[in-house]
């Protein structure tokens, strides 16, 4: 059963460590799924202050209002709340036994908490991050990715696997809607840059090509593409991957999965790029892990 935000059990969570000058600076979540860590690193210097280690394949992020975090295990179906610059899990939630929740949103008009997931393929919804979920469903959406809240509390959620797969949840609403794309679209990760939804367009077709960004126009349920940004890797050719990234101003961070020489994998980095130019990156930190996705929690400044 979904629990009320309870405190999870440290002893679970391995050895983690922060700076103390951390909670005082606004800070990049980076999750490692596949090492079990969340890596925090000051933004913007991009110094490695803290690690959250012990978690269960990490895959997902968002933050809320006051900063805390909020991390969605795929393996262990559950969230785990993390106060900004902090290493004691705040709070947990939990959802069914088979549950993969892949990642999260928190609405900012309400505190409501979003969550997509892989299975069941569901869109669940906690009022206020708490208590038990509403869950959500839409005929033809087969792998629920990911989510976003708007400035205004209506929620954005796609498919990746299922070409022009966007859905809203329009605030006070309890139906999804799918968005008619005027354009033909596979969705990857996806936030609101505070204006427009911001889409990872995944090449489908062994095609590749260029990492986009597109930026969608969403009125009455109908999304355009008003511009794009094509990202450049590190070592001046095409970034083969960004995972769940953040927008925040005019830089967008994400995780950039680069190839060998041979196309193989090579590594993984924690990006940052011009926004909306993109082109090629302003900064790279590499060597910190296999970055999956990354969020921003900035300080509550105090005057």
């Amino acid at each position: 059963m979904p629990q009320n935000r309870a405190p999870a059990a440290h002893a679970e969570y391995g050895r983690s460590w922060m700076l103390p000058e951390a909670k005082g600076e606004d800070l990049i979540y980076a999750a490692d799924t596949k090492g079990g860590n969340v890596y925090v690193v000051s933004y913007p210097e991009g110094k490695l202050v803290g690690t959250i280690t012990g978690l269960y394949s990490p895959i997902g992020e968002c933050v809320d209002a006051s900063g805390n975090v909020w991390i969605t295990g795929q393996s262990s179906n559950s969230l785990i709340e993390y106060a900004h610059g902090g290493t004691n899990p705040i709070g947990t939630l939990q959802e069914g036994a088979n549950a993969e929740p892949l990642n999260c949103s928190v609405d900012p008009t309400t505190g409501n908490l979003a969550v997509t997931n892989r299975y069941p393929t569901t869109v669940a919804v906690f009022h206020n991050a708490m208590g038990s979920p509403t869950m959500y469903q839409l005929d033809g959406f087969k792998y629920w990715s990911a989510c976003t809240y708007d400035a205004n509390g209506n929620l954005f959620a796609n498919d990746w696997a299922t070409a022009q797969a966007i859905a809203e949840l329009p605030r006070g609403s309890y139906t999804l809607t799918r968005v008619r794309l005027k354009q033909h679209v596979f969705s990857g990760s996806i936030q609101w840059d505070g204006t427009y939804l911001a889409v990872h367009v995944v090449p489908r077709g062994g095609l590749g090509g260029p990492t986009k960004i597109a930026r969608l126009q969403v009125s009455n349920s109908i999304g355009r593409i008003v511009g794009e940004t094509i990202l450049d890797d590190r070592k001046n050719r095409q970034a083969s991957l960004v995972a769940q990234f953040f927008i925040a101003g005019s830089t967008i961070i994400g995780p950039d999965r680069f190839r060998g020489p041979e196309g193989g994998p090579h590594g993984s980095s924690l990006t940052f790029w011009n926004y909306p130019g993109g082109g090629h990156p302003t900064r790279v930190i590499s060597k910190i892990g296999h970055i999956d996705a990354a969020v921003i929690s900035f300080a509550r400044k105090r005057g």
